[in-house]
């Protein structure tokens, strides 16, 4: 806030005189005016389809084939934290916009209460969410850096879950500033507005550096490391497809995961970045600012934080081969299921045999433990025996098939 008047007690935030750019305060006015109208129903249609997307990311992530990975216990934290904001969110908007309270001193007090929860609750489980998407980053960092090195990092799952406990109470603590202040904004508070208004300003730098810019930082640098590590894995896996008897534009090690990281880099730039920045400008500048600009995107804002917990389904699904797999494993019906090798490529699952190339991952894993549990034992060894069939130009040879 640029000025806060809790009781009388003015708060100055910032001091820098906002330009005078009447236009664009009119453009935000009749913006704010418009949208305002179809929030509710634009925020609630992406809450119960982001819902549902993140039950999803739960069904998959905790099977027992995918939960024993560390890095899937981070994404179902981040699941569950997406999960939570959206359903506060949800309840809040329903209520807000049906109306449907009793207009007592009961009724009020338990909305107050339940807005207090809202409000500590979406910051807490959002900035969560954030940060471990920084954990994210660095474990897919070291992992990929120390691979191109020839060596191995192991990140166990004890470890993985110490992190996440570490980041929720490490959040859950920056947090309090902002507790304090919603705590004691229906009255005036000593502890909120002494120090010329130390914890409110606190409240506002730590929700606009710590939660929002700060993590943004570490998000671009991270994935651009991750860009130049996945773009050397790229050259060396094309370099082990050309020595493959397979043509090379019959199988070309793609490296999917790099567009996904983009697409990650995009959702937290276009919706953290900017909240953090009004945040940061509502510290700065005077008290014109919140009213002029602040509260006029206050809604987008919200939405922009509805989209980017509801998208992490999709970004799993380019991001992981495995998920996919498991995906369809639970919800494909079973009679479609048994022929999903028919739409595989021959010369992909042959060569996915040894793990000479990896496909769209574009690093070099080997796939043989997660063939043999995804197709059995047995088509592994059909599989063996039909790159065996393969001539040198990537033509099937049926004689050699019966050639054990």
């Amino acid at each position: 806030m640029g000025k806060t008047d809790f009781g009388g007690l003015l708060c100055q935030f910032g001091s820098v005189q906002l330009p005078n750019s009447s236009h664009v305060y009119d453009s935000l006015t009749q913006f704010n005016s418009a949208y305002h109208r179809l929030h509710p129903y634009i925020s609630v249609t992406v809450c119960v389809f982001g819902m549902t997307l993140n039950v999803l990311n739960l069904v998959v992530l905790t099977r027992h084939s995918l939960i024993k990975h560390s890095i899937n216990n981070v994404l179902t934290a981040m699941a569950v934290c997406d999960l939570v904001v959206m359903s506060s969110y949800l309840a809040l908007t329903i209520q807000a916009f049906t109306g449907s309270f009793r207009y007592s001193a009961s009724a009020m007090y338990k909305l107050a209460v339940f807005v207090l929860f809202h409000s500590n609750t979406s910051v807490i489980c959002h900035a969560t969410s954030i940060w471990l998407t920084v954990v994210l980053a660095t474990i897919r960092v070291s992992t990929l850096a120390r691979s191109l090195q020839g060596s191995t990092v192991h990140w166990d799952i004890p470890t993985v879950r110490r992190i996440t406990v570490l980041v929720f109470l490490c959040v859950l603590i920056l947090d309090v500033p902002t507790m304090v202040h919603v705590m004691y904004f229906t009255s005036v508070s000593v502890l909120g507005t002494q120090n010329n208004c130390f914890v409110l300003k606190l409240a506002f730098w730590s929700n606009g550096i710590i939660f929002k810019i700060i993590p943004c930082i570490l998000l671009t640098f991270f994935i651009g490391v991750l860009l130049c590590i996945l773009s050397e894995a790229r050259h060396r896996s094309n370099r082990l497809c050309s020595l493959n008897s397979v043509r090379h534009h019959n199988f070309s090690c793609r490296d999917h995961i790099t567009w996904m990281l983009i697409t990650l880099l995009l959702s937290f730039l276009f919706t953290q970045l900017p909240q953090g920045l009004l945040l940061i400008g509502t510290g700065l500048y005077n008290h014109e600012f919140r009213s002029k600009v602040y509260n006029k995107l206050g809604e987008l804002m919200d939405l922009f934080s509805l989209l980017n917990s509801a998208i992490s389904f999709f970004i799993y699904c380019i991001m992981s081969q495995r998920f996919r797999q498991t995906f369809w494993h639970i919800f494909l019906p079973h009679c479609l299921r048994k022929h999903k090798l028919n739409f595989l490529p021959l010369q992909t699952l042959a060569l996915s045999v040894d793990g000479t190339c990896t496909g769209e991952h574009g690093v070099g894993i080997d796939k043989k433990s997660y063939l043999e549990a995804e197709f059995g034992t047995d088509t592994l060894q059909v599989m063996k025996t039909l790159k065996r069939a393969l001539d040198p130009n990537g033509i099937l040879n049926p004689g050699k098939i019966f050639d054990w």
